[in-house]
């Protein structure tokens, strides 16, 4: 099948969906990548791009990278036409090709300047001198001016397995909004600092929850309203029922959980609000991810890591299209330790011995035993599993901005989780 609308509708079409369509090609396929999500103005953009060609034979493509402006404009790299020119015109894929993610430049040069506001980065395969679509992959990213208060937050679809116990696979419907008022350029240099480019890990410390990162004094509930709605056109739909906790905060979720067959591989969901007092209306779809299938090691049955020696992990990839995340994470939520890597979905990831080692020894400088307990440490402000505990997890995820003020940052993401508790040795 071959699309022959316009790039640029198709572009717009498919913004919130970040898997590739089953209807294009599945012999070729490009990957597109950023360093974040989220950008202050002036910061550089870089972004880097992956392909693939599956035939026996070598395959010509044009090859389309661009740019969607908040107003729906398409700007192709390198000279920022708005005409869908081509970066690469009758370009030759080898036979049997894999393009690892690869810096390609920046958007130093975009017209205008990147200003506040949602964007897309997109890449494109399509038959030569044609708009008929073979492939395509958009990121999502905003761009803020670093103004002091904003909107947090958003919902998540999480369907969860924790592979190294009998309990079964969840399926988690979740959402809050909070206000941040704090120095958010200071708070986006210390994110940037410790989120790895593709490809590659970062030991990380940064806190994993707002309040421990900018004081529980800088942050402040939102009422986003009703109850939100969440659904897909083939699936049905489920109710995030508006619930207030303790302290004055409120939250949205499914109560007891979705059944796990709610939730299919490549389904468009939706989540919608009606809006309250503190957030606007909104309405945002995204595609739900694959399921993760590791293939090296078993990790059912891993109960170890070694650390003077590179952990390989393999799985069932993608081509190197999309993004796969790996965290080793110890300590708790306001005080962690913990490896953060990025690999592009090929199939393969490898955590450096030197940060296994770094971690190991960072979580046996903050334990102690508890009592009786065997296994279990006090670790920062809370137990964990130790001594050397960490959960390992494994992810692809899919999300979306859904905003309409330039200077917030709510997401709407569904991920696709595999976790296990393992020792750094």
């Amino acid at each position: 099948m071959r699309f022959s609308k316009y790039l640029a509708f198709t572009f717009l079409a498919l913004g919130g969906v970040i898997a590739m369509p089953s209807a294009f090609s599945a012999d070729v396929g490009i990957g597109a990548f950023l360093d974040s999500e989220d950008f202050l103005v002036g910061e550089r953009v870089a972004f880097y791009v992956s392909g693939f060609n599956r035939e026996a034979t070598p395959r010509v493509v044009d090859v389309h990278v661009g740019v969607i402006a908040p107003n729906g404009t398409i700007y192709e790299y390198p000279n920022w036409n708005a005409a869908l020119q081509p970066w690469l015109a009758a370009a030759p894929l080898s036979a049997n090709l894999r393009f690892p993610a690869t810096l390609i430049g920046n958007l130093d040069t975009f017209p205008g300047g990147l200003q506040p506001g949602r964007y897309r980065f997109a890449t494109a395969l399509t038959e030569p001198g044609t708009l008929n679509l073979l492939a395509l992959s958009i990121v999502p990213f905003k761009v803020t001016s670093g103004a002091e208060s904003r909107i947090v937050g958003g919902a998540t679809l999480g369907f969860g397995k924790n592979v190294s116990s009998t309990f079964p696979a969840v399926l988690a419907a979740v959402g809050n909004f909070s206000r941040v008022d704090a120095d958010v350029a200071a708070m986006q240099a210390k994110f940037r600092q410790q989120t790895p480019t593709i490809d590659h890990c970062l030991f990380h410390q940064i806190p994993g929850t707002l309040e421990a990162l900018v004081g529980a004094a800088n942050v402040s509930v939102l009422d986003a309203g009703a109850d939100l709605s969440l659904g897909s056109p083939s699936n049905g739909g489920v109710t995030l029922s508006r619930v207030a906790t303790g302290g004055g905060g409120i939250a949205y979720g499914v109560s007891p959980n979705p059944p796990v067959g709610f939730y299919r591989a490549g389904e468009v969901y939706t989540l919608a609000g009606s809006g309250g007092p503190d957030v606007p209306a909104f309405s945002v779809s995204v595609t739900a991810p694959s399921a993760v299938t590791v293939t090296q090691p078993d990790l059912s049955t891993l109960s170890g890591i070694d650390s003077n020696q590179d952990f390989v992990l393999r799985w069932q990839g993608n081509d190197g299209v999309g993004e796969i995340k790996v965290e080793l994470m110890g300590g708790t939520a306001d005080d962690p330790d913990a490896i953060v890597c990025r690999f592009a979905d090929d199939g393969e990831g490898i955590v450096p011995a030197s940060l296994l080692a770094e971690l190991r020894d960072a979580l046996n400088a903050n334990v102690s035993p508890v009592g009786n307990l065997p296994g279990f440490v006090v670790s920062g402000s809370g137990v964990s599993i130790g001594p050397g505990g960490v959960t390992l997890t494994v992810s692809r995820l899919n999300f979306d901005f859904f905003n309409n003020d330039d200077e917030d940052t709510s997401l709407f993401t569904i991920d696709q989780t595999l976790a296990t508790e393992v020792a750094i040795q």
